[in-house]
């Protein structure tokens, strides 16, 4: 095959693969043919129609043609042409649309002489219509009344066919001119719009704004920026207007005035960016004593009525369209704050690896810290919003600014002091209006690079704590040995490793909730510190190999006095640091404030003991072991099951909690205890000097302790014991054996 041939043959393939594309591309698939076989107009697509016509009862032809779009893919809008031209309803539309789409053919009749057939009805139809798809028309009569609430409809291109379809078509087909007529009033999008002025009783309301800038309210000769949600609001107001009706079309401007449309009760003026404008006119109610005001586009020709509840909205205050946030924007576009006072500054910029201090000071900034702050200005409300010169005169010299760059674009604001205690006022940028808002923004401002440095300290990894010291509500000393912690003083004992554990997990990884001040002040309360904890860490096996960061590390942390309805927050130090002062959560202060001794009361087991003493006013129980069981003294023992439940609860007791080193107070009531416990080991001499006595006094008066005072002979401590096992104990049978003389001082 020569290269001739090889090119004509390529050349009727590309036209053959033009034709399907640009000529088939419209058509139905085999399966969608299938599905749709029962369909009157089997080969309807609603995506397809260029035009519709329908003449019903009333013997007025309605013709609608598809308005070009520019946005592939849009919503389809037609335009009533016949008989008159204004925009249709898309609502509507689709109806129609639907209604031939979905029509099914219940019945089909042979006829060929049914267009003629008195039968049928065909001669004169109740109503004909028709659909261009693709620049093929097609046309459709609807006759006489079929059996079993159907009607006829003959189809132009099916001769001698009739269908009986459903009545509902007919109803749905019917629609009248002012059915099919676009309802809106102001068809166009109104959130491009740049002006919005508004005549009304109340007063006027201007608004104004460049292209994509914020919404200006004029007021005299100030603009002031207007809260944009109140703005949209508006405009969707206005968007939604619909008549209800239509009152009279073609009517003259000298003709409005019977509908009080002339001069109208209020005029709403829109600029639109494409330079267009358009004028909204609010005249007198509407016949019938409903809710519902004429309307009319200026120009249009086209009276309505429509329902009233837009001009809520529309009549609003001016007042509520004053923006009352000194600040408006949104996090992710601000890439720059600059913070002034008092001749000093501050500069945060966002970079790729998030937020940094600029400047003499660079570093690394805390992104919380930047959050907190545009959260602050972002939240702030004023409480009253006062545009104009007179406003302005008395502000003198600002407390602070801050200018936030949003997009390249600098927005400022300044703080300076209020007219009143507990206020301060706010002016943005270079507005001609005042902003009162409630007192403390000024200070939010400190252009202070302290406040912004990371919130996290940590001793690195590899470190482990081995000795710390406490003082204040809990002065203790506690040193490691080898896994476990002990206190050295104030006394000498097991220490509880978990709360140990906790303590040192704080102070080496510590986070400030927020810093608050450079160095302290008076009210932080730490020039006599309320607790303070000195922890040294040690490097262990997976310490750097740096000498020099190998080194042991000692990291003091002093709490102040607690914050202000800060829930249990506390200012906080770092001893030997620059003295910046910082705010720490509930926990610190509470972990600094546990005593740490161990609250395993008697550190063993069961199978640990040999005898068990349980002595009270009433007497003493003596469980002793023999073998494997236990047995109680005396005529009334409990049985073995009890007696081993007793001692095994005995064995395990954990404190609720340490409540004090020191003499036990007065009113602890361990100079006359309740019950005593006493106990020997496996391996004691029961003849001896029990191997610990724990001495049981009054009841916890702190609810939440649900416990009894009680103490550890040889230990300097007072501990809470759970209130459930001293109930135990106290209800045990008592044999009431007397103390073995032979036992020693007991």
């Amino acid at each position: 095959m020569g290269n001739r041939t090889a090119i004509i043959l390529l050349g009727v393939a590309l036209a053959l693969a033009a034709f399907i594309f640009f000529f088939e591309r419209g058509s139905m698939t085999t399966d969608e043919r299938a599905e749709r076989r029962n369909r009157v107009f089997s080969e309807f697509r609603r995506d397809k129609v260029e035009a519709l016509s329908v003449t019903g009862a009333g013997g007025v032809r309605i013709s609608l043609e598809r308005l070009p779009s520019a946005v592939e893919g849009a919503e389809a809008e037609f335009q009533i042409t016949e008989p008159m031209k204004v925009k249709a309803d898309a609502t509507e539309v689709g109806a129609l649309e639907g209604a031939i789409d979905y029509l099914l053919r219940d019945r089909t009749v042979k006829d060929a002489n049914a267009l003629s057939n008195a039968r049928f009805g065909l001669v004169r139809p109740r109503l004909s219509g028709s659909f261009t798809i693709n620049g093929k028309t097609t046309s459709f009569k609807v006759g006489g009344d079929a059996e079993g609430d159907k009607v006829y409809l003959a189809v132009d291109g099916a001769p001698g066919e009739v269908y009986a379809v459903d009545k509902e078509f007919l109803k749905s087909m019917d629609k009248p001119l002012a059915d099919l007529r676009d309802k809106r009033l102001v068809a166009e999008k109104l959130d491009g719009a740049l002006r919005l002025n508004v005549s009304r009783p109340a007063g006027p309301l201007a608004l104004g704004r460049e292209k994509d800038g914020p919404w200006r309210l004029e007021e005299g000769d100030s603009k002031i920026l207007a809260a944009a949600d109140e703005v949209s609001q508006v405009q969707n107001a206005i968007e939604g207007v619909r008549a209800k009706s239509f009152v009279a079309d073609g009517v003259r401007d000298e003709g409005l005035g019977k509908y009080g449309l002339a001069p109208a009760g209020r005029t709403i003026r829109i600029a639109l960016p494409d330079g267009k404008e358009l004028a909204l006119l609010v005249g007198g109610p509407c016949e019938g004593g409903g809710r519902e005001v004429h309307v009319t586009v200026a120009g249009s020709g086209t009276v309505a009525c429509a329902g009233d509840e837009f001009l809520a909205v529309v009549d609003r205050p001016v007042a509520r369209f004053r923006e009352t946030r000194p600040a408006v924007f949104a996090d992710d576009d601000v890439t720059r704050v600059t913070l002034a006072r008092k001749g000093r500054s501050l500069v945060l910029e966002k970079g790729d690896k998030g937020w940094r201090i600029a400047g003499q000071t660079a570093a690394d900034a805390d992104e919380a810290a930047v959050t907190d702050l545009l959260a602050a200005l972002r939240d702030t409300r004023a409480s009253a919003v006062v545009a104009g010169d007179e406003a302005m005169a008395k502000l003198g010299e600002p407390l602070a600014t801050a200018t936030l760059t949003l997009q390249g674009k600098d927005e400022a604001l300044s703080v300076f002091a209020g007219a009143s205690d507990g206020e301060e006022r706010v002016r943005r940028g270079d507005e001609k209006a005042v902003l009162t808002i409630k007192a403390g923004l000024a200070a939010l401002l400190e252009p202070e690079p302290v406040l912004y440095r990371d919130r996290e300290t940590s001793v690195g990894e590899g470190y482990e704590a081995v000795a710390m010291t406490l003082k204040g509500p809990a002065a203790q000393e506690l040193a490691k040995d080898g896994d476990e912690w002990k206190l050295t003083a104030p006394v000498k004992a097991k220490a509880d490793g978990a709360i140990a554990r906790t303590l040192a997990d704080i102070v080496g990884d510590l986070k400030a909730r927020r810093f608050v001040a450079p160095r302290a002040l008076p009210e932080h309360g730490l020039s006599n510190p309320w607790a303070a904890a000195t922890v040294r860490y040690a490097a262990g096996k997976e310490s750097p190999k740096d000498k020099a960061a190998s080194k042991d590390k000692t990291v003091a942390l002093e709490l102040g006095a607690e914050v202000k309805d800060g829930k249990g927050e506390r200012y906080a130090r770092l001893g030997g640091g620059d003295g910046a002062v910082f705010v720490v959560g509930p926990d610190t202060g509470e972990a600094l404030a546990k005593p740490m001794l161990s609250r395993e009361v008697f550190d063993l087991g069961e199978p640990d003991l040999r005898r068990v003493e349980i002595v009270s006013a009433s007497g003493t129980i003596a469980l002793e072991r023999g073998g494997e069981a236990w047995k109680a003294e005396g005529p009334s023992a409990p049985d073995p099951d009890k007696a081993r439940r007793l001692v095994t609860d005995i064995a395990a007791l954990r404190a609720v909690r340490v409540a004090s080193f020191g003499v036990a107070p007065a009113g602890f009531g361990l100079d006359t205890p309740t019950l005593t416990i006493r106990v020997w080991n496996k391996d004691a001499d029961t003849k001896a000097e029990p191997s610990a006595v724990l001495s049981i006094g009054a009841r916890s008066d702190r609810k939440e302790d649900d416990g009894f005072l009680a103490r550890k002979a040889g230990l300097d401590a007072n501990l809470v014991i759970p209130a459930r096992l001293v109930n135990d104990l106290s209800a045990a049978p008592s044999p009431v054996a007397a103390a073995r003389p032979d036992a020693g001082p007991r």
